[in-house]
């Protein structure tokens, strides 16, 4: 396998959005049809802006709503409530308004338990996981993945590039609700990330 080739194939493992679990699984698989692969997970406590840069991402309305209105607001009968771009985007995904409401319920208990307690995120089974894709901006090549990759860091840098805290640049795995509740409430993320080497 070349150089590229090689590339092309950790690009595809690092992108491909899964757990934490599943990811060390397909990554050992990895790593035995390509032993020069090497990865390693570290315990760190990181900006949550590090895990999700948008500003205006609809989960932090959401959050909003739950402080000023609370939960009672999340209902079918609320014209609000359903012409949220969050409420909308779940029923095109064909979800029914009891599915809906169980999943905001299952976002406010969570945010509840969080801003309540001293939230310790679980890295042991399921933590909000990242990929530190360093490794990947180095990579410089006139292919067509190479042209990918370069566009694809100069259109992050070009968006994300001004917030300080994105120095180093992620491919969030798990952990959306908790980074978005952690970057309203102005708190660290405790995080597992997977670096990876070739």
């Amino acid at each position: 396998m070349t150089d590229e080739e090689l590339n092309i194939a950790a690009w595809n493992l690092a992108r491909k959005r899964r757990g934490y679990c599943t990811f060390k699984a397909h990554a050992r698989n990895f790593q035995a049809i390509h032993p020069q692969f090497k990865v390693s997970y570290s315990e760190v406590t990181v900006s949550p802006i590090c895990s999700c840069p948008l500003e205006d991402c609809q989960h932090l309305t959401i959050l909003n709503i739950f402080e000023n209105e609370g939960i009672n607001f999340w209902d079918e009968s609320n014209s609000d409530a359903t012409n949220h771009p969050y409420w909308v985007r779940l029923r095109n995904y064909k979800k029914s308004v009891r599915e809906i409401r169980m999943k905001i319920k299952g976002f406010y208990d969570l945010y509840h338990h969080i801003k309540g307690s001293t939230y310790i995120n679980n890295l042991s089974l399921r933590p909000a996981f990242l990929v530190d894709l360093d490794i990947f901006s180095k990579f410089n090549s006139d292919c067509p993945h190479g042209r990918k990759m370069t566009k694809y860091f100069d259109d992050w840098r070009n968006k994300y590039g001004h917030l300080a805290e994105c120095e180093t640049i992620y491919h969030r795995h798990d952990g959306h609700h908790r980074s978005d509740i952690m970057k309203f409430l102005g708190r660290k993320l405790p995080v597992m990330v997977a670096k990876l080497e070739f």
